[in-house]
């Protein structure tokens, strides 16, 4: 199973390829260059790499996808999974949540100092559906101000 995380655009860059092998440019100069982030996109990155590794990837074994909204000010999180039903899916969003409510405590409100509640945090459940280049995601739900809603 593949792991998406989307990671903020500071860390993000282009890799070309040819056929099947990487090309590697010496004098690449792009990836060396001054960028920003915001604490945003650091709460980003953390938790989408906190569902890729470790004790979370065993307990959650759903792809989460992480970015920071610099636009609303909000962090949103999509979970890809295969349950098609709101039920299922809201389900699913339980879960996340109980596996990253200690998460969210421990290191980024008390390392970090970003405290994540329901005004600031989106959560997005997207069924994924068929393989390899047919693979389509919809939207089941989304928790968003602390209320459930359907597209």
């Amino acid at each position: 199973m593949f792991r998406w995380m989307v990671v903020s655009a500071a860390l993000a860059s282009t890799i070309a390829f040819a056929g099947d092998a990487a090309v590697a440019e010496s004098n690449n100069t792009s990836l060396d260059k001054v960028a920003t982030q915001e604490v945003g996109d650091i709460a980003a990155t953390q938790v989408a790499l906190f569902f890729a590794t470790g004790v979370a990837k065993q307990e959650f074994d759903a792809p989460v996808l992480a970015q920071y909204d610099r636009g609303a000010k909000k962090l949103i999180v999509t979970i890809i999974g295969g349950r098609s039903t709101v039920e299922g899916a809201r389900k699913s969003m339980d879960d996340f949540l109980r596996v990253f409510g200690p998460f969210a405590k421990n290191s980024l409100e008390k390392e970090r100092g970003i405290r994540l509640t329901d005004s600031n945090t989106t959560l997005v459940y997207l069924v994924r559906s068929g393989y390899g280049e047919s693979v389509q995601l919809k939207e089941v739900v989304r928790r968003e101000g602390g209320k459930f809603i359907t597209p």
